[in-house]
């Protein structure tokens, strides 16, 4: 159901999608069960939303790709934004700042926001 309520006559609404987490069920619900498996497997890649949490792109949280993820789980693999669109949701100089290590295609508006830097 994921893929089939991103696009269609949603897709111009998805980048509108906010969750509002308090930081204590963001750990102990929403996030359990990454921790789990980052700090229990060798997991290669992780990829981020594109909907907001707390107001942020997910793929632009430098507090959950660089300060949860990587410095307070250890996570070293590679983190990606999702696929196709990236452009009308993130930035992408703002996503690689944020901790990701591969933007998905999204076309030349995310080409020219990476060069720009």
């Amino acid at each position: 159901e994921q893929e089939t309520y991103r696009r269609g006559s949603l897709k111009k609404h998805y980048d509108a999608l906010d969750s509002i987490i308090e930081e204590r069920a963001a750990r102990e619900i929403y996030l359990k069960p990454f921790e789990m498996i980052v700090r229990s497997t060798n997991v290669s890649t992780i990829m981020t939303s594109f909907n907001k949490i707390n107001g942020i792109f997910a793929a632009q949280n430098k507090d959950l790709c660089i300060g949860i993820l990587r410095e307070e789980w250890g996570y070293q693999g590679m983190v990606v934004t999702d696929w196709g669109d990236m452009d009308i949701v993130v930035n992408g100089a703002n996503a690689v700042a944020s901790g990701n290590d591969i933007i998905m295609p999204g076309g030349p508006p995310v080409i020219q926001q990476i060069l720009i830097g």
